[in-house]
């Protein structure tokens, strides 16, 4: 998962219309679970939970994906949950 080139994802994500924010979502492995309040983790099976810097933390640690790739993620995710 951290082959991704640094332009492959949004620098700002909720500036990207939400066909574009589910791709690059699906390319992360990450899956948004309705109704519980979750982000899956595809790869390795997790439910993240979407407060703080779950998502990005475990994005960084497990998976090597690079801070550029992630940058607005978790505004990203909170706005999805509030």
């Amino acid at each position: 998962m951290g082959d991704h080139p640094a332009s492959s994802l949004p620098p700002r994500w909720c500036r990207w219309p939400q066909r574009e924010l589910d791709l690059r979502l699906a390319e992360l492995g990450l899956v948004i679970n309705a109704p519980e309040p979750a982000v899956i983790c595809r790869p390795c099976g997790y439910a993240l939970q979407p407060n703080g810097e779950c998502v990005t933390r475990h994005l960084a640690d497990k998976h090597s994906i690079q801070k550029g790739l992630r940058h607005g993620l978790t505004s990203y995710i909170h706005s999805l949950f509030n």
